[in-house]
């Protein structure tokens, strides 16, 4: 099969190509310059996307470098990685190391003391009990987001609280049912 050259085309023609007909490539095709495609372009093969839009993917997305910001709904018929937060201690509980990035659900009182979590570490606390618990703490400073005061903290029943160590034994809580 013989090349077929645009520009060669356009000379003869006098302006640009008439292609509205659609073009069938049985052969591999070069471009010299960008290509956009107003309409879907279907291809199994096709690599190197730079997508603004609605991406659909038929066995997966590979991303080298720089992550995925998400905005809005992802849907995924299946996930590799963490599925949820594993559980940490349970019942009436002294946090410890272990429990960062984990979730507690304790049903009675929670104890953080010194030298427990190092900068950056957070664990979650889910009060699994129809009452409020105390949150205790013991020679540490913890600020309330809400109202930068420090001191024992009450959560409610069903309660939810999140406390992130953000210097040594200095820690910042928030969290729904949190007084």
């Amino acid at each position: 099969m013989s090349q077929i050259n645009v520009t060669t085309i356009r000379n003869r023609t006098g302006g640009a190509p008439n292609l509205d007909q659609g073009i069938v490539v049985g052969a591999a095709a070069t471009f010299s310059g960008n290509v956009s495609v107003g309409g879907t372009l279907t291809y199994e093969d096709v690599t190197n996307i730079d997508s603004v839009g609605i991406v659909t993917a038929r066995t997966g997305i590979k991303v080298l470098a720089g992550g995925i910001n998400a905005v809005g709904v992802v849907t995924a018929t299946s996930f590799i990685g963490p599925t949820n937060v594993p559980a940490g201690q349970t019942g009436t509980v002294t946090l410890a190391a272990s429990d960062a990035g984990k979730h507690v659900a304790a049903t009675g009182t929670v104890t953080l003391g010194t030298g427990i979590f190092a900068v950056g570490d957070a664990v979650t606390i889910w009060n699994n009990s129809a009452g409020a618990i105390t949150i205790t703490l013991s020679a540490v400073t913890c600020y309330n987001a809400a109202d930068a005061t420090t001191g024992n903290r009450t959560l409610g029943a069903r309660g939810l609280a999140t406390i992130l160590c953000v210097a040594a034994n200095t820690y910042v809580i928030s969290g729904s049912g949190l007084t």
